[in-house]
């Protein structure tokens, strides 16, 4: 019996719409005018850059000649990474997280429909951010009539579709060679590791021991206008595409929508055949071990065992809170191309000492966030004959033991050059973590540990100040580590007081 097509081509909308409702709903918490606030400014703040890149590119005409072609692809390439690993990301959270497959699979509705759907809304995702980025240079560009240049825009959606074929396929590729559940971690990792490889490519030349790094790009950029392909070379057909040439952009367009359709299919098709796999993964009950022993030792070591142990258990949790630290390999670099040349001057010493103490904060936030306010049993804890205060305290140390231990190896590192600037680096990468932690605990938003990328946040208010509280925090640190701990006095009262003042608000508002 054939499906009829009305029904199949409304299934599929109605899904559309769904995915895009859920993708930019608004949570109803008394605090959508505060976001409404801030994205006026940050539209204003898009609007402002966007009409100045908008002046410049308007008095231009590109020529399609060699090397404006091939800037422009490096220009695509570095887009086109940042969107794989948002792509990649994004699928694995679509497939794995979400929790809804098993009803919608069991649906009347076409598993090919369901996961055509899901792929559309993947690339519905990665295509608006990089749209709403791009929204001021692209609206100024129409108030200024510089109509070639508005091809940036259809050829950026379709960049967003091949991006988000390329994802899949890569989702699927994992799936298939090291099963679903080792999928869901590796996924994200290597996600996030592709979004940040063009990032870290650029800090390869930091490696380099000469002093005149200016001479390296040099060489980069002669290379580039050195090279001699046709313009009509296929390599430079998403150049050509960005920069308006009508019939690149409609073969572009169209090569991308096919690239998103095959791969949507191949995608289906397998996925729905292994689905079963993929739905075994929710959560199990563990089965009694007679190897389980009594907790000893009081309160507080059986609430960090706790902790640290539903940590462990769950891989995706933990590789999404330490994906914070690959953006510290550029630090990473600096620091070997310092070290190896010698030089290790205070004020480089102080950038690392408060990038130190800045990571602390943020790790912190969120291990804070997961202790306390996605306790898997807050019922029972808080039926339980403890006193409130010494459970915060053991979630507390709970979440900045491990940290506290990250800052203990930078600081050693920094310690190598400087003794001093060890010891303020470490003094004020654990200041940095405590606050986070109290600042968790004081301001809670109650949800649950799967949805940590879109874990509720707390008021503005928190928000903010949580964020002055790092960078106070961070810059005492990095003063200190420089040489100069008096003047970190400034940066640490501050960040002192907005603490203070953080947890009287909390008291005031529990009153």
């Amino acid at each position: 019996m054939t499906r009829p097509r009305g029904r199949l081509l409304g299934g599929f909308l109605f899904l559309l719409l769904h995915e895009v409702r859920l993708a930019f709903r608004w949570r109803s918490d008394g605090q959508r005018a505060g976001r409404l606030a801030v994205l006026a400014l940050l539209g204003a703040l898009l609007f402002a850059g966007g009409w100045a890149a908008a002046s410049v590119l308007a008095a231009l005409s590109p020529e399609l000649t060699a090397p404006t072609l091939a800037g422009a692809s490096i220009a695509i390439g570095f887009v086109a990474t940042l969107m794989l690993g948002h792509a990649l990301i994004a699928a694995t959270e679509a497939v794995y997280t979400r929790g809804d497959l098993d009803l919608l699979l069991s649906s009347p509705v076409s598993p090919l429909t369901v996961l055509s759907v899901r792929a559309l809304g993947v690339a519905v995702r990665v295509a608006t951010v990089y749209i709403a980025l791009g929204s001021g240079v692209l609206v100024s560009l129409a108030i200024l009539g510089a109509w070639p240049w508005l091809a940036i825009g259809p050829a950026l959606v379709g960049l967003a579709l091949v991006t988000t074929a390329a994802g899949l396929v890569i989702a699927m590729l994992l799936f298939a060679t090291i099963g679903p559940r080792a999928t869901r971690v590796a996924a994200q990792v290597l996600g996030a590791i592709i979004g940040a490889s063009m990032v870290l490519a650029f800090q390869l030349p930091n490696l380099d021991r000469r002093a005149d790094r200016g001479a390296i790009y040099r060489d980069l950029f002669a290379q580039v206008a050195a090279i001699d392909w046709p313009p009509t070379h296929p390599l430079f057909l998403p150049a050509r595409a960005f920069l308006g040439d009508p019939h690149a952009l409609i073969a572009w367009s169209a090569g991308c929508a096919v690239a998103f359709v095959a791969a949507t299919l191949w995608f289906s098709r397998r996925f729905a055949r292994d689905a079963a796999a993929v739905l075994s993964l929710g959560p199990k009950k563990r089965a009694a071990s007679a190897r389980l022993r009594p907790y000893r030792g009081g309160v507080t070591p059986a609430l960090l065992m706790k902790e640290w142990r539903l940590l462990g258990r769950d891989p995706v949790l933990l590789s999404q809170i330490m994906l914070q630290l690959v953006y510290m390999i550029p630090l990473a670099f600096m620091w070997v191309r310092n070290a190896d040349g010698g030089s290790t001057s205070p004020a480089f010493l102080g950038l690392m000492g408060g990038a130190v103490a800045a990571i602390a904060a943020s790790l912190t936030g969120s291990l804070a966030w997961i202790t306390v306010s996605a306790e898997d049993a807050p019922d029972l804890i808080a039926a339980a004959p403890l006193d409130r205060d010494k459970v915060d305290r053991a979630k507390l140390v709970a979440a900045v033991v491990p940290v506290g231990l990250l800052v203990a190896v930078g600081a050693a590192f920094i310690g190598q050059a400087s003794l001093a600037a060890g010891a303020w680096t470490f003094a004020g990468g654990v200041a940095a973590a405590v606050s986070a932690g109290f600042i968790g605990i004081w301001h809670q938003e109650p949800g649950s540990r799967k949805d940590f990328r879109r874990r509720p946040r707390a008021s503005w208010t928190a928000q903010l100040g949580q964020s002055f509280v790092a960078v106070g925090w961070a810059g005492a640190t990095g003063v200190a580590a420089a040489g100069q701990p008096v003047l970190a006095l400034i940066p640490g009262v501050i960040a002192l007081g907005l603490l203070l003042a953080l947890g009287e608000s909390r008291r005031m508002a529990a009153a």
